[in-house]
């Protein structure tokens, strides 16, 4: 990856922070594999155990736009260490939680409030990240490999992690998966207060922003002034509204394990399952990588059409080879994201980038979560994962073509307002 590895041979402070993100991911798996067989084992319910995984997701609709202005308002690097720090001792007591109790009422119910209570803390930790990955990379050239590269972190993370939780978690089990994972973000806390500079705020406490985000206030008033953004930054609303398209590609993650099972085979294939579609995103933006802005820029709206297409080919009800075949397709499709993610993040005003990199994570994980909490529901509706998810690809392929809208130009507008 020509562009990605001078970006990484340039950026210290990029190596440092994508090294403690890939640390947390690659356990992280471990726990949600565990988290998905441990519900399914007592609940018996693909929804039930869709519905947890999803909890990984929506809470960030209340938290982004209640916590994002941390990363605005106090030193980044500070607000990325506690952040994981604060994940780091939630996930252990889980750990706990799921080797002492015996209720298993008990053992879902606090899962889910533990859960919940990761998901606020993981808001504005990765909005520092994203902020703090714009401040460090100031050429807008290198700005855009430095998206792709954490794009290719944050689906390697899961697609190392998956494989490994494979063989790990049937081995050790659910107590010292999440014990792990736990352990995982302590170390990315340490790397990122030894390994990163402190900056100073971007704004000064008690002063309102460009977009009017001065701090604590109404979740209604915080989403508002990230709205502005959205609406009156031009290319902003149509890269955003493709990001949002991953909603209908994650549906088969959330029904990974009740797939697995519909498939007739053990339980030892959902971590494949799960990892077939960030291996797919890892070879398309490898692929990506030798483009130049421009073809990028004409090729996005095509396809994130084209990542709803393998989905729907699930009608014909695939094998698990020709299943992680379409699985790995709809990943390479995806590799759009990193076009998209790259403008939202360059056209942030400068201090606000932490409040809209967080209105634009609460938007993408409010649309993979509802996606997976709705595919657990239509998979049990439909009785059937298979349908559920070519229903979801239907559904992604036609709400693409009305956003994207490729005969129309849009395209060029995008690709002129952003000069990365």
């Amino acid at each position: 990856m020509a562009g990605i590895g001078m970006v990484l041979r340039r950026h210290h402070q990029v190596r440092v922070l994508l090294a403690a993100e890939m640390i947390s991911l690659l356990c992280d798996q471990l726990s949600k594999v565990a988290l998905m067989l441990l519900v399914l084992h007592l609940t018996g319910s693909p929804a039930a155990s869709g519905a947890v995984y999803a909890l990984t997701y929506l809470p960030q609709l209340i938290a982004a736009p209640m916590l994002s202005y941390l990363a605005d308002r106090y030193p980044r690097r500070d607000v990325l260490a506690t952040s994981y720090l604060i994940q780091g001792v939630l996930v252990g007591v889980m750990a706990v939680l799921v080797g002492v109790a015996e209720d298993p009422l008990v053992v879902l119910v606090g899962l889910c409030v533990l859960i919940v209570g990761g998901q606020f803390a993981l808001v504005p930790g990765r909005a520092a990240a994203t902020a703090f990955l714009r401040d460090a990379v100031v050429v807008r050239q290198d700005y855009a490999a430095a998206v792709a590269a954490r794009q290719v972190v944050l689906n390697l993370g899961p697609l190392a992690g998956f494989a490994a939780a494979g063989a790990l978690v049937p081995l050790i089990g659910p107590v010292w998966s999440l014990m792990l994972d736990a352990l995982s973000f302590l170390a990315a806390a340490l790397l990122v207060l030894r390994g990163l500079p402190r900056q100073e705020p971007a704004v000064v406490p008690g002063q309102p922003t460009s977009v009017g985000v001065a701090g604590p206030g109404t979740v209604w008033a915080n989403w508002g002034a990230g709205l502005r953004v959205v609406r009156t930054v031009p290319g902003m609303a149509r890269a955003l509204g493709l990001a949002l398209l991953a909603g209908f590609a994650v549906v088969p993650e959330g029904v990974a394990a009740p797939l697995a099972a519909e498939l007739a085979v053990g339980p030892w294939a959902v971590p494949l399952i799960l990892a077939a579609d960030p291996a797919g995103y890892v070879l398309g933006t490898w692929i990506q990588d030798r483009l130049g802005w421009d073809r990028q820029q004409r090729w996005m709206p095509w396809l994130a059409m084209a990542m709803s297409v393998p989905l729907i080919l699930f009608v014909f009800s695939p094998g698990l080879g020709l299943t992680l075949v379409l699985l790995t397709a709809s990943g390479v499709a995806a590799v759009y994201q990193n076009t998209a993610q790259a403008q939202v993040g360059d056209l942030a005003p400068v201090d606000a980038r932490g409040a809209t990199a967080g209105i634009a994570r609460a938007g993408l994980q409010t649309s993979q979560g509802l996606g997976v909490a709705l595919g657990g529901i239509a998979a049990e509706a439909l009785g059937s994962s298979m349908s559920a998810i070519a229903l979801a690809g239907l559904l992604g392929l036609v709400t693409a073509v009305l956003i994207a809208k490729p005969w129309s130009g849009a395209q060029r507008g995008v690709s002129g307002t952003s000069a990365i």
